[in-house]
């Protein structure tokens, strides 16, 4: 007597059950290559720790490039347009999104903790290097391509084992695994600052880079996959051909063209309005640290209503705070309003997408699945904040800027995310409730 193997739709309403593979893929969890030690246990929760520091280092720093261009913007580089210097940040965002590819290969070829070690040192290698820029060419190698390069090869390795190690737990480890880099934001932004205030933006430079290799090839060598290593094909093209897929790295690639664009561009727009810069890496310290709260809360929520209506509902609200809030914050407690909204809101995007993964394409297909998905962030990234900082060059009129038409943008970005999202959920279930 044969047994169908369950399917999404089947489970959607089964906790216990909740994580199962949908039946077109192998269910990895059956693998004979599977540690079933320590499943939920103490050790699962040790990953969740080094993989939250390593996202605490990445996407804080990351997180807090719009410190950075403040700083140059009123020193060494202040003859360079704001659209070239941010082009700095989106171009170094838009390489770890499109490096996630090769970074998955590696993976698969050799292993997560090889990859894990050379990310890390080029991580910092690109922030050192950048310290001793003069000239605008030598931040593009440094904390553009080198740290590009260095956020995919640690970050894919990283994200791709926590959900191994859990099973009832998932969705809580996941976010608060993804929850490090909203930390990193709140925390790190404003000590930039105040090295930046007391030692210069190039010592600034040196110790964030100094800190995060210590920091990433640390969590390397503890950081261990549940699924055995055995080297896989170079690359599996039924990943990249599923629809289900194709839906949901669209949703991210269309949002991704807003995502960066508050954390980016804050300074230039508290500046504007007469407010500090002390105000202005506050803000974005928010953004990050509500993120760090919406990304736990989008894996508990996550768990009552699904991972896809959790980021329909978000991106969909997320996408009215640009018009009917930022647009009417000029002063600092109302930014402080729209960064705790915007910052707690756009979560969903890493935590949902991550628990979304493993149950499409199961734990050995992980690390080149998760590399095809987060190239998605490549065009936003790269493009995204440009755009926006392009919008406002063409909306400004000697001292006089309008900001709603790059408001306008983000929430377009948003909103049409939640297009993908909506053919996503009917391909896995067409009732109009369910947890899906």
């Amino acid at each position: 007597m044969t047994t169908e193997k369950p399917s999404i739709n089947d489970n959607i309403w089964n906790d216990d059950i909740e994580h199962k593979i949908n039946d077109e893929f192998d269910i990895a969890k059956k693998d004979s290559h599977i540690v079933e030690e320590g499943v939920d246990g103490k050790f699962a929760w040790l990953m969740v720790f080094m993989a939250f520091m390593v996202q605490f280092a990445l996407f804080g720093t990351i997180g807090s490039f719009g410190v950075y261009l403040g700083e140059y913007l009123k020193t060494d580089f202040k003859d360079q347009s704001s659209t070239l210097l941010s082009f700095v940040g989106s171009l170094g965002s838009g390489m770890y999104s499109f490096s996630c590819i090769p970074a998955g290969i590696l993976v698969s070829k050799v292993g997560h903790r090889p990859v894990m070690l050379i990310g890390g040192l080029l991580f910092g290698l690109g922030l050192v290097i950048s310290s001793f820029a003069t000239q605008i060419w030598l931040l593009f190698i440094g904390q553009s391509i080198l740290l590009g390069l260095g956020t995919s090869f640690t970050f894919i390795p990283a994200i791709s084992i926590v959900p191994q190690w859990f099973d009832k737990q998932m969705g809580i480890g996941v976010g608060i695994c993804t929850a490090g880099s909203g930390i990193g934001g709140l925390i790190i932004s404003p000590v930039i600052q105040a090295i930046n205030d007391t030692l210069g933006w190039r010592w600034a430079l040196r110790i964030n880079g100094i800190f995060c290799a210590f920091i990433l090839c640390g969590s390397a060598l503890v950081l261990k996959p549940r699924v055995e290593f055995k080297a896989q094909r170079v690359f599996d093209s039924s990943i990249a051909l599923d629809k289900k897929f194709i839906a949901l790295w669209g949703q991210g690639a269309v949002s991704c063209f807003a995502f960066w664009v508050p954390f980016f561009l804050m300074p230039l727009y508290c500046q504007y309005y007469g407010i500090s810069a002390a105000s202005a890496s506050l803000m974005i310290g928010l953004m990050n640290g509500s993120s760090a709260l919406g990304r736990v809360a989008a894996g508990l929520v996550a768990k009552y209503i699904g991972n896809i209506n959790t980021l329909f509902f978000n991106n969909l609200i997320c996408s009215l705070t640009f018009p009917l809030i930022w647009y009417f914050a000029t002063t600092t407690w109302s930014l402080i309003i729209f960064s705790l909204i915007f910052g707690f809101l756009t979560s969903a995007l890493f935590t949902n997408s991550a628990l979304l993964m493993p149950d499409l394409f199961g734990f050995e297909k992980l690390a080149q699945a998760n590399g095809l998905f987060y190239t998605c962030l490549c065009p936003g990234y790269l493009a995204g904040t440009v755009i926006a900082s392009s919008i406002i060059d063409a909306s400004t009129v000697g001292d006089y800027t309008n900001y709603l038409p790059c408001m306008m943008y983000c929430f377009a970005c948003f909103a049409g995310s939640c297009i993908f999202l909506g053919w996503l959920r009917v391909q896995v279930s067409k009732a109009w409730v369910a947890k899906v």
